[in-house]
């Protein structure tokens, strides 16, 4: 019976090995779309905007006619960047409210933005596959720098969100009260660099800078 066990054990374990990173991301992005976050404030304020969210994600970042027939699953979408970079954050602004579990190993939410900007600093080199969020912030990074022209820094921007969130995260928890100079700040950073890494994602020639709204 004990060889049989270790025997299944090693089986699955090749399997996992094997599966493709972009499966596993998929498989990850799912999860996060069907768990705690889906009970958010913002999910219960503003449902069916991020059903749409989701839905058009999927397509645009895996959806490939000619592939679908053989539900292959991978890099196949237009924007392949689009859906790992946009529910990384998703997940990362529900963990900051309160909404989304903290990965299991991090104590706080200050640790997991130590340890996500980390990873962001040396490339994610030291994230294993797996079905983690460090795995899917990994996939996004990697993607990004892809399609990022030479004025752009996807590394800065995914830095400098998560400072904002850290922010975030602390006026929740401390009921603080800022100025509106630091509330500027606080949305120029939430809103204005989140903006860009999807932008970038899209292949877009326009940043987040020269749309004066977004400000």
């Amino acid at each position: 019976m004990q060889l049989l066990e270790r025997a299944a054990v090693r089986y699955a374990d090749w399997t996992f090995d094997h599966l493709p990173n972009d499966y596993v991301e998929y498989c990850i992005i799912a999860g996060i779309n069907t768990n705690v976050g889906i009970k958010s404030h913002a999910y219960d304020r503003s449902f069916k905007k991020y059903v749409a969210i989701g839905e058009t994600l999927y397509f645009i970042s895996y959806f490939n006619p000619l592939a679908r027939p053989f539900h292959f699953i991978g890099p196949v979408g237009i924007f392949p960047a689009a859906a790992p970079a946009y529910w990384w954050g998703r997940a990362t602004d529900d963990m900051a409210d309160g909404d989304y579990p903290l990965p299991d190993g991090i104590n706080s939410f200050k640790q997991y933005i130590e340890v996500s900007k980390g990873n962001i600093k040396d490339g994610c080199k030291q994230v294993r596959k797996g079905f983690t969020i460090d795995f899917l912030l990994k996939q996004a990074l990697q993607k990004l720098e892809r399609v990022q022209t030479n004025r752009d820094n996807v590394r800065e921007d995914l830095s400098l969100f998560l400072d904002a969130m850290l922010v975030e995260h602390s006026r929740r928890v401390n009921y603080a009260v800022l100025s509106q100079e630091e509330l500027e700040q606080l949305y120029d950073q939430s809103f204005g660099h989140a903006h860009n890494i999807m932008l970038i994602a899209l292949r877009s020639k326009t940043r987040a800078h020269d749309i004066p709204e977004i400000f």
